[in-house]
């Protein structure tokens, strides 16, 4: 496992792949900042250190998708995966050697992204408003499903042998968690009633707000089945944290080992009967 992580540390340092995340990472910190500042400066905006440190979160997944498919089905397409087990690594090594790289750069690249957004952010809008405890909470569920992800697209990457197929699957499943967070999040936050303006003079012109109930509006098991369900996609995690919705934070990471458990389980599983090339 050393050598197998060591060589593939090595790689990483010469992968222009890896210098593109840094850089894209980067990129996005500063952009973020730069419209931050222009809505601060022209419309008076209270803007949150605390919200901008969070909100690259919503389209991580994509970023470790691109890079995971692509790094890890290099190994395929270049034969370096065949070439570890004839010189004797055991399948499951294979396998957890590119999980903890793959989670190496993930993670490397969030903390980059909090740096950079506290070393820039913090001289103009100031410090947390939450308190630091809180805070950590949610760095560490972030962390967790990271972690996640991680454990989902290297699944991909390794049971997938093309390489192109596989970057393609990925981006896509990372797409589809997307909508389906997003379609599970508009469900749970539907109001009760809708309101809606009816006239009831035409000569005066009077309107009356009128309520009416939301046939799509939640019962209290749905709602609870939702929440699970967003709760235990990665990207839902991400929507919850970023809208820092009512919830209990200290579950989520529970949601994630889960997540890690079942797509870990799965691959080194079906990597074992894999037959390569």
């Amino acid at each position: 496992m050393t050598k197998l992580l060591t060589a593939g540390f090595t790689r990483l340092k010469k992968d222009y792949l890896f210098y593109l995340v840094l850089l894209f990472t980067l990129g996005l910190a500063c952009f973020m900042i730069y419209t931050q500042y222009l809505d601060l400066k022209r419309y008076h905006e209270v803007i949150e250190l605390d919200q901008l440190l969070m909100n690259n979160i919503t389209i991580i997944g994509i970023v470790i998708a691109v890079f995971t498919s692509l790094f890890v089905g290099r190994e395929y397409s270049d034969g370096t995966l065949r070439n570890k087990i004839i010189i004797g690594s055991s399948r499951t090594n294979i396998y957890l050697s590119n999980l903890l790289i793959v989670i190496g750069v993930s993670v490397l690249v969030e903390i980059l992204h909090l740096i950079i957004i506290s070393l820039m952010g913090i001289p103009i809008f100031g410090t947390l408003k939450m308190t630091l405890s809180s805070f950590s909470l949610i760095v560490f569920c972030i962390l967790v499903m990271i972690l996640a992800f991680c454990s989902i697209f290297t699944f991909i990457a390794m049971v997938v042998s093309n390489k192109t197929i596989s970057a393609i699957t990925s981006i896509l499943f990372a797409f589809f968690m997307m909508m389906v967070s997003i379609t599970l999040l508009t469900r749970i936050e539907a109001p009760e009633y809708i309101e809606s303006a009816q006239m009831t003079n035409a000569e005066t012109k009077k309107f009356e707000i009128m309520k009416e109930k939301n046939p799509r509006y939640l019962t209290k098991k749905q709602r609870k089945a939702y929440q699970q369900i967003l709760n235990f996609i990665p990207s839902g995690q991400a929507f919850v944290i970023v809208g820092r919705m009512d919830t209990n934070y200290s579950l989520l990471p529970w949601y994630s080992f889960a997540v890690i458990l079942l797509f870990t389980g799965s691959g080194i599983f079906l990597f074992q009967k894999k037959e390569l090339k």
